[in-house]
């Protein structure tokens, strides 16, 4: 992605990881929209993490962000159709969740993030996770292809690529 923003989220790790969106402007037009998906749970916590990144912009765009539980894969869908989303950030979602949120974000070049990287494997394409008190962005190289998404290639020699 290329976006020059420096952003996290306590919660989560959309906004860094979409700074280096190579079609982000494209994609997203006026403003950049991520939709945390959590559980029920986790939504006021989810809530406080995220509302420091209020007024960030990201490659120059405002950063919408919003919070929104799926319970099932009818939710997920109408989720996914009825708003304008250039990215998910994952937070406590089901895993039965997981491949129909991975196959409904190929088609529109969605990104799915996660802190989690164990998610790499079965729902997100890229995780920022906290090691050492530093954020490390690791990316599944071969899910960012299935989805059509570039990352600049700046971003690639600092991240750590699963092949």
């Amino acid at each position: 992605m290329g976006r020059g923003a420096d952003v996290t989220a306590d919660g989560g790790g959309g906004g860094r990881s979409l700074a280096y969106h190579s079609g982000l402007r494209e994609l997203a037009g006026s403003r950049l929209d991520l939709l945390v998906l959590t559980s029920a749970d986790r939504t006021p916590s989810t809530n406080a993490n995220l509302a420091r990144l209020a007024n960030v912009a990201v490659q120059g765009l405002p950063l919408n962000i919003s919070v929104a539980v799926a319970s099932g894969v009818g939710d997920l869908r109408a989720l996914v159709r009825s708003r304008h989303i250039e990215a998910f950030d994952v937070d406590a979602l089901a895993p039965a969740l997981y491949a129909p949120l991975r196959a409904s974000a190929r088609e529109p070049r969605v990104v799915v993030c996660s802190s989690e990287r164990s998610e790499l494997d079965t729902v997100t394409q890229v995780a920022v996770v906290d090691e050492q008190d530093r954020a490390r962005i690791v990316v599944s190289l071969p899910e960012l292809r299935a989805a059509q998404v570039e990352f600049v290639a700046g971003l690639l020699k600092l991240c750590e690529v699963v092949r």
